[in-house]
This record gives structure tokens, C-alpha cells and sequence, in this order.
């Protein structure tokens, strides 16, 4: 036989199915035996099924396979009983053009993947016809792999498989008709147009089940288009163009049913229904408050009507690939499982929620700008809740921003990332709060950038657990007009290469942390207190701790306060880090029952200094001796006016031992000082004058008393 005569008759057999089963008059060679092994010549009537020799399993027997290729020929099983069955794959034309046929209750099983149209320029098309008649794939089923594909489901025939693609890679084309009666079951993932082209058509009385995803468009340049005038039902979500182009046509009374969907709705046609318990749009503004209520109604095409139930089961947000909004108001509480704002690259999604009682819960997680621009207000006393992380910019290249402004404005979130991979804000204001249970992470990931302001009397920001500012990437921090920021502990600048900084501005501005604070671990640190700013730390603290770490801290200003539980290293192993404190500010070190002290350069550090410049370190206890040590080994630096410069001179300096309230309250000036020593620069000789004789003569005194005290111990 001719290879041209070969192929039309392929085409020939296919076509016949449609009219009457497979013969043996339009077979070449039949299955004889009742089981067997397909590739053995003695189980056919004329020898081996291949090129040239097209075959039929009809006599109810079975052939069993490892793996089978159908290049070349056609394949028919044909009536019950009658079944072919390989352990692994089975491919519907490889290189050339195949032919599989199962009908009148025929079976096909396949023990993990099939193909229709293998390789690039194959052909490979199967049908399923009559009740009965079923073709089952434990893994992939690919309609179109690299060729083309066609997959036809008829009168009651049906397909199941673990996932499927249409059209999967570039270049490929497939195409799967289910008519009336028919049904096509896939566990899990539908692509139709995975990177090539892909074409669904689910006629009337035809049914598809998805049992997670579909996807329409999957990969950028891919396109797939579906057009259902039977049903359709997707379990998770329905991807109408994910990264390359979709279309979803609902036409004559066509249904589909979705867990969630991600679309435009442009891009959906027709005059059908679609189901979805939660969406993420582009072009519409859905909101949910007392006129629209919790089910939203969005209409699309000709007439077609998506609705929304809004019962929890699925997502919600705005921005898929293009513009979106979402507003909750006047006291609606919507839950969702995951929430997206800014869902693709180029996408812009915003959600408002405004008013008391206003509710967005989300089961989940929070996306704030996943890869597009997301935007999240949290206003008038609305709330969200966060059952997993929250990201805020999450992706590289992704923009998140989140306010939560006003009294009763809260957002509570298990883990919160602000500047995940991309670039993220957060403000807290005007008496609005933020709760984080397990910890804080601003500037994650390296060239991330997260940032953070809380501002203004009632604006708090409480995380349980470690707080993070800086990770691999950068993080900056600011508290300021009455702000408050309360955590489990404290990291600036986490990771080499990361960059850490956290302003307290203003008074009756703070952080507290329940353990430790170190600025600068393995990065670069920064800790700036000014203006009447405090940051209480329930630990001990370190500043530039690790090989190649810097930190620096300010202390800066009258009532501006930076006080440790416990003790306080100055460049334990990194070096060139800086502890300053001037114009009055101070540093409280130690406190009962744990003590306290500083140290600068304990470990290998090298140019680590204290700065002072008018203001005051306390040190738990009578630690003159200590002090003593610290100026005369060179750690401690005077600003002269143009630099700072290392004095060893005592003169420079004042400081003393107080016991009691009263005297340290006299020469600093602060409160709750008794029992610890204070340190301070000498005033110029002018200053000096209008301080008092007095007043130096008890300090300089105290000092010496308290030196004279420790020498008389060590006797």
C-alpha cells in the first residue's frame, strides 16, 4: 500500500466510526485472542498491527502493553469488553499521523501518560463514542504535545484523565469536542493553549469537569479559547488568559461553575451564566455594601451574567491583568480564601474598606501588589484579617501599598511582608493599628524595598514575634507624632547586604521589644532616636555584632531615649559601628535584677566608638571603674566642632556613681536614675560658670567617692 493511500485511509476509518463500528473489512489485521501481549504477530489475524496495517481490538478480549506508539495506522477497540491497556504511555501519532477509535463500549486504560500528536508535524486524533465506551489516563493526557491533536467525545463516550493540555507546546495546536451526552473528567489542571494553541467546545448536553484549574492562555504566547454551550465546572480557579491570550464563550444556555475567577471581563462573550464564588476582575468596580449587598450580579457580552456568591469558598480582589477595584462598606463582611490585589505584571487592582463592621476576612493569605500595583485603604474604622502572611509587594518588580487610617481601623495578619521581593509601604495613622502574630519582614528578599510609618497618637503596630527590618533586602522603618510600634524582638539590617534603618520621632513616639535588638547582625544597621523619641529594649542589645556588619545608633535630643534591660556591645566582631548620643539625649544600659554594662570591640572589632556630645549614658550600678576604662582605652569620641576625635583625657569628661533619685535627677536631668552610674561630656569653661560651682564640685566628688569605694574593695 501507498503512503498517501495509507493516510487517506486513516481518515477514511475515522470518519466511518461515526457511521457504523470498525469491521473487520476496514481493518487490516484484528485481535484473536482473549488476552494477550499486543506485540506479539500470533495474537492478530494478519500479523502485527504498524504502517500500512491498521488494526481492531473487537472480539471483547484485551491486549496489554508496556508502551504503544500508533504512528503510521489506526487503532480500533471497539464493543464491551473489548480493551487495550498499557502500563505507561500510549501516543496517537509520534512523528507521522495516528488513529485511535474507542466506541460501543470499548475501553482504553493508561497506566500514566497519552499524547495526540506527539512531535513536531504529527497528527493524532481519537475518538470516543457510546455509552460505555471510556479511555482512562492516570496521569496526562496531551491533546496536541508539540503537533496537532484532535480528541472527539460522542454519545455518551468519556475520557478521564489526571490533568490535561491542549496545545502544550509552542507551535502546537489541540482541539477537543464534547457533544452531547459525553463527558470529559480531569483530576486536576485544564490548559487549553498551554504555550501553543488550544480550542474546548462543550456542546449542548456535553459536560467537563476540572477538578482544580483552568487555564486559558497559559504561558505568554499562547492562546485558548472555549466556548461551552453544555457545562463546565472548574474546582479552584478558572484563568481566562493567564500569561498569553483567553477567551471563555457561555452561549445558548451555557453554563460554567468556578471556585474563583481570574479574567477581564472583556474577555468573556456569549449570553450564558457563570457561576463564581469569588473573583478577581478587571474593568469593574465590584462593590459589596448596603445597596449591592453580599451576592454581586456583573454582566458580560450579549447578555450573559456572571454571578458571584461571595460565600467564602473562593478569592476576591481586583486588578487580574488590568485595572480593578473592590470596595466593602457600611458594615458588609466579606470572606474570602486568598485575596489579590495587582494579581499579574501590569495589573493595577485597589480594594477599600471603609466604615465600621466592614469586614474583608480572608482565610488565607494577602496579596498586596503579587506582580502588578496593588493598593489596600483600611479607613473609618474597617477591618481586615489575615489568617496566614500577608505580602506587600510581593514579586520582583511588584508595587503593594497598605494604609490603615483612623481609631478602629485594623488589619490583624499571622506574618506580614512589606517588600517581599518587590517594592511595599505601609502607613499606619491617626489612631488606625496593625497586629502581626508571628513576626515582621520589611525589605525581604535582596534589591526588595519595604517601608513602614506609623504616625500619630493611637497609630500601633504589635508583633508577637521577631521583627525584621531589612532581611536581604532593605527595610526602613518610621514612628513618629505619638506612633507606637511594639515587638518579640528587633534585627536591622539581617543578611549581608541588607540594610536596616528605624527613626523614633517626637515625643511619646516608641518601640518596645519584649527581648533583643541588634542594628547591623550581618548587614548594615541603623537606629535613630530624636526629638523626644524612646525605644525600649526588654533584652540586650548589639550594634554591628557580626564579621563585615555595621551599625550605628542616634540618640539625639532632650528626652530622647534609648534604654536596654540588658547589656549593650558596641562592634562585637564588625567594625566601624557607632553608638551616639548628643543635645541631651541618653542611653540607659542594664537594670534590676539583670545589670548591665556596655563593651565596644569585644571581639575583634576594630574603629567601633561611643560618641558623645552633650549627652548621657546610664549604666546600671557603680560602674566608675568600667567608665574609666572606656575613656582611657580610646573608645569614646568628642565632637570638636568639625569632627569627632578620641579623648583618654577624664578631664573631658563628667561622671559618677548615684544612689539616690534625687542626686542623678540633679546632674541629668532624668528621672529613675538612682543606683546608676552617668556619663556626660565636660561643658566648656563657660558653660561651666553658669552650671555652678556646686554642681560640678557634687559631680566631680560623687566620681571620685565612687573610685575612692572600688580601690578600698580590691585591698
Amino acid at each position: 500500500m501507498r503512503m498517501d493511500q495509507f493516510y487517506n485511509r486513516i481518515l477514511v476509518i475515522i470518519a466511518a466510526v461515526a457511521v457504523c463500528p470498525m469491521s473487520a473489512a476496514r481493518s487490516d489485521t484484528a485481535w484473536t485472542v482473549p488476552s494477550g501481549d499486543y506485540g506479539v504477530g500470533a495474537n492478530w489475524s494478519s500479523g502485527l498491527p504498524g504502517p500500512g496495517n491498521n488494526a481492531e481490538i473487537a472480539n471483547g478480549g484485551t491486549a496489554f502493553s508496556f508502551n504503544l506508539t500508533l504512528d503510521g495506522y489506526a487503532l480500533a477497540v471497539a464493543n464491551a469488553g473489548s480493551e487495550l491497556a498499557t502500563d505507561f504511555d500510549l501516543n496517537v501519532g509520534n512523528l507521522g499521523t495516528g488513529g485511535l477509535v474507542i466506541e460501543e463500549g470499548g475501553m482504553v486504560s493508561t497506566g500514566w501518560g497519552a499524547s495526540l500528536g506527539y512531535w513536531d508535524g504529527s497528527l493524532g486524533e481519537a475518538r470516543v463514542r457510546g455509552t460505555g465506551s471510556s479511555w482512562t489516563i492516570e496521569d496526562a493526557l496531551y491533546v496536541g504535545r508539540f503537533g496537532t491533536g484532535r480528541l472527539f467525545l460522542e454519545e455518551g463516550g468519556s475520557v478521564s484523565a489526571g490533568k490535561s493540555d491542549l496545545g502544550y507546546g509552542e507551535g502546537a495546536t489541540g482541539e477537543v469536542t464534547v457533544q452531547a451526552g459525553a463527558m470529559w473528567a480531569i483530576g486536576s489542571d485544564l490548559s487549553v493553549g498551554r504555550a501553543g494553541t488550544g480550542n474546548l467546545v462543550i456542546e449542548e448536553g456535553g459536560l467537563v469537569s476540572t477538578g482544580r484549574h483552568g487555564y486559558l492562555g497559559y504561558q505568554e504566547g499562547a492562546t485558548g479559547v472555549v466556548t461551552v454551550r453544555g457545562t463546565w465546572t472548574v474546582g479552584e480557579g478558572l484563568y481566562v488568559g493567564d500569561e498569553g491570550a483567553g477567551e471563555l464563550i457561555i452561549e445558548n444556555g451555557g453554563r460554567v461553575e468556578t471556585g474563583t475567577l481570574f479574567a477581564s471581563v472583556a474577555a468573556l462573550k456569549g449570553d450564558g451564566v457563570l457561576e463564581a464564588s469569588g473573583v478577581v476582575l478587571d474593568g469593574v468596580n465590584l462593590v459589596f455594601d448596603a445597596t449591592h449587598g453580599l451576592p454581586q450580579t456583573v454582566n458580560f457580552g450579549s447578555g450573559g451574567q456572571l454571578k458571584v456568591t461571595a460565600d467564602g469558598r473562593g478569592d476576591l480582589g481586583a486588578g487580574y491583568r488590568g485595572t480593578g477595584e473592590l470596595t466593602i462598606a457600611e458594615g458588609i463582611e466579606v470572606v474570602s480564601a486568598y485575596g489579590y490585589l495587582g494579581y499579574s505584571e501590569g495589573a493595577d487592582g485597589r480594594a477599600t474598606v471603609r466604615g465600621m463592621n466592614s469586614r474583608w476576612e480572608i482565610e488565607e493569605e494577602l496579596f498586596v501588589g503579587r506582580e502588578g500595583v496593588g493598593e489596600l485603604l483600611i479607613e473609618e474604622g474597617g477591618t481586615v484579617s489575615t489568617g496566614s502572611r500577608g505580602y506587600v509587594g510581593d514579586s520582583q518588580g511588584a508595587q503593594g501599598r497598605v494604609t490603615v487610617s483612623g481609631a478602629g481601623s485594623a488589619w490583624a495578619v499571622e506574618s506580614l511582608y512589606v517588600g517581599n521581593l518587590g517594592t511595599g509601604e505601609l502607613v499606619v495613622e491617626d489612631g488606625g493599628s496593625v497586629s502581626t502574630r508571628l513576626g515582621g519582614h520589611r525589605g525581604y528578599s535582596t534589591g526588595s524595598q519595604g517601608s513602614a510609618t506609623v504616625r500619630g497618637v493611637g497609630s500601633t503596630w504589635t508583633i508577637d514575634g521577631e521583627f525584621y527590618v531589612g532581611v536581604y533586602g532593605t527595610g526602613e522603618i518610621v514612628i513618629e507624632d505619638g506612633g507606637s510600634v511594639s515587638s518579640g524582638s528587633g534585627f536591622l539590617g539581617y543578611s549581608s547586604g541588607s540594610h536596616g534603618l528605624v527613626t523614633v520621632r517626637g515625643a511619646n513616639s516608641k518601640w518596645t521589644t519584649e527581648s533583643d535588638l541588634s542594628v547591623g547582625r550581618f548587614g548594615t544597621g541603623e537606629l535613630v532616636i530624636e526629638d523626644g523619641g524612646s525605644v525600649f529594649i526588654g533584652g540586650k542589645g548589639d550594634v554591628g555584632r557580626w564579621e563585615d556588619s555595621t551599625g550605628a545608633v542616634m540618640v539625639r535630643g532632650r528626652g530622647s531615649i534609648l534604654a536596654l534591660a540588658g547589656s549593650l556591645v558596641v562592634g562585637e566582631m564588625g567594625s566601624g559601628s557607632t553608638l551616639t548620643i548628643v543635645e541631651g539625649g541618653i542611653v540607659r544600659v542594664g537594670d534590676a535584677p539583670f545589670g548591665g554594662s556596655i563593651d565596644i570591640s569585644v571581639s575583634g572589632g576594630t574603629e567601633n566608638f561611643l560618641r558623645l556630645d552633650g549627652g548621657y549614658l546610664a549604666l546600671f550600678g557603680d560602674q566608675t571603674d568600667h567608665v574609666v576604662t572606656l575613656i582611657s582605652g580610646g573608645t569614646i569620641q568628642l565632637w570638636d566642632g568639625t569632627e569627632w576625635k578620641v579623648s583618654t583625657d577624664t578631664a573631658d569628661f563628667l561622671f559618677g556613681y548615684f544612689e539616690s533619685e534625687e542626686a542623678a535627677r540633679a546632674f541629668s536631668g532624668y528621672e529613675g536614675l538612682g543606683g546608676y552610674t552617668i556619663l556626660t561630656t565636660a561643658p566648656e569653661p563657660t558653660v561651666l560658670g553658669l552650671l555652678g560651682v556646686c554642681a560640678v564640685a557634687l559631680a566631680i566628688t560623687r566620681r571620685l567617692v565612687a573610685v575612692k569605694r572600688t580601690r578600698k574593695s580590691e585591698v
